[in-house]
């Protein structure tokens, strides 16, 4: 294990883990773990994932259909609700939230 890299070497132990009897429904972890591969290899053992992800302009992550606009589409129906402002002014909030925003978030939340 010690040649190996600490994120293959995670799966090991949850294998090993899992063949020694313990049982769990969920492998709690970093961001620093949560590369695609890593979940999907967690999935391979029946394991579900609970943990951040990282942010990319390369990868999109989606859960239960929905991707990270989902965070956007909320934050702006909270700003309407408890300032009770109009769409026109809603739309504005938004191209000014967009244009502060470093571009590959921009791309990431605009391709969702």
């Amino acid at each position: 294990m010690a040649r190996q890299k600490a994120t293959s070497v995670m799966v090991d132990l949850l294998k090993t883990a899992l063949a020694a009897g313990h049982k769990a429904k969920y492998v709690l972890f970093d961001s620093w773990f949560s590369n695609p591969q890593q979940l999907l290899d967690i999935k391979k053992l029946g394991l579900n994932t609970i943990a951040m992800v990282k942010c990319s302009s390369k990868r999109f992550y989606i859960f239960e259909g929905e991707s990270m606009q989902i965070i956007v589409e909320a934050m702006l129906a909270t700003v309407q609700e408890e300032f009770h402002i109009a769409d026109a002014q809603v739309e504005t909030f938004y191209a000014k939230f967009m244009s502060k925003l470093p571009e590959s978030m921009q791309r990431l939340l605009q391709a969702a």
